[in-house]
């Protein structure tokens, strides 16, 4: 029957056999070993692996180069928090010097970023709480691991992007997000991970990351520590709206590791941030105030 096909129809046959190379994706989960280039069976698969990887590239992103460090620019804010700005284009105004207010900055994204962050309602001094297997976890790990605490973090940004790399603490986040005027290309991806206390600790943050952000339609991933997180074609208000959550969460997530106790603790924190109680109070409260 093929050969009918293919004698009657040489061009469509052709055509069939193009596709085949062409069309089919066969390399779908990126965690998986075969998730290779030799892998690659079809140009599908070859686009594919290029994205993924360019992807996870952008998201490994620790430091700037030499001249890009030379180009960065301080940010002029009350928080306790250094962060240097790379001007892309678009993303400052003109007249902006070597350090930038919150004011002069003109990229939309991480404007509603600065602005999640800088929320008076959270909390910047102080332990959230107070535990002691946490706080003892916190110490045995301080002195095990080489984990980068207290560096600057830093900001490539644009009219309508930004990519977002910030260190808390012992936690690590990275947001990157196109907010404009394109529905389609319009997108947050966020990744937090690290932390000072025991792995069942900050797998129970995660827990409550995973929550928090899937309440606020992002898709997410949570394997042990890290959470991985994405929300894509919406409109820039949605995004905006998305990325101040996103800036109110990275901070109120500041040492929580240390205080997460169970499964149930993590829910707990979740609730409370979803309404709107950014220091918790209402946890410490429920779980014995500093005992928490």
């Amino acid at each position: 029957m093929q050969r009918r096909i293919e004698q009657h129809d040489p061009v469509g046959a052709m055509v069939g056999k193009l596709m085949a190379r062409v069309a089919p994706l066969t390399l779908t989960d990126p965690d998986s070993p075969e998730f290779q280039p030799e892998k690659c069976q079809t140009l599908h698969d070859i686009a594919r692996f290029v994205h993924q990887r360019a992807m996870a590239e952008m998201f490994e992103v620790t430091q700037l180069s030499r001249q890009e460090r030379s180009r960065a620019r301080a940010l002029r804010w009350r928080i306790p928090m250094e962060l240097l700005l790379v001007d892309l284009g678009g993303g400052l105004a003109e007249a902006a010097g070597r350090t930038v207010s919150p004011e002069e900055i003109t990229s939309v994204p991480l404007s509603a970023l600065v602005e999640g962050i800088t929320d008076p309602r959270l909390r910047w001094s102080g332990p959230i709480g107070f535990d002691l297997k946490g706080f003892m976890s916190v110490v045995v790990r301080s002195t095990a691991d080489d984990q980068r605490h207290g560096e600057a973090s830093y900001a490539a940004c644009a009219r309508d992007f930004v990519h977002f790399n910030s260190r808390l603490a012992y936690h690590f986040a990275t947001v990157e997000a196109i907010c404009g005027e394109s529905i389609n290309e319009n997108h947050i991806r966020f990744r937090f991970y690290g932390g000072g206390a025991e792995m069942q600790r900050r797998e129970w943050r995660g827990h409550f990351l995973a929550t928090v952000l899937a309440h606020n339609r992002f898709k997410v991933q949570q394997v042990a520590d890290p959470v991985d997180a994405l929300i894509a074609k919406h409109r820039a208000p949605v995004i905006e709206e998305a990325l101040v959550m996103l800036g109110r969460l990275m901070v109120a997530s500041r040492q929580l590791d240390m205080v997460m106790q169970d499964h149930g603790a993590a829910d707990a924190f979740a609730q409370s941030f979803l309404a709107g109680d950014y220091q918790f109070e209402s946890v410490r409260r429920r779980m014995g105030g500093e005992s928490v």
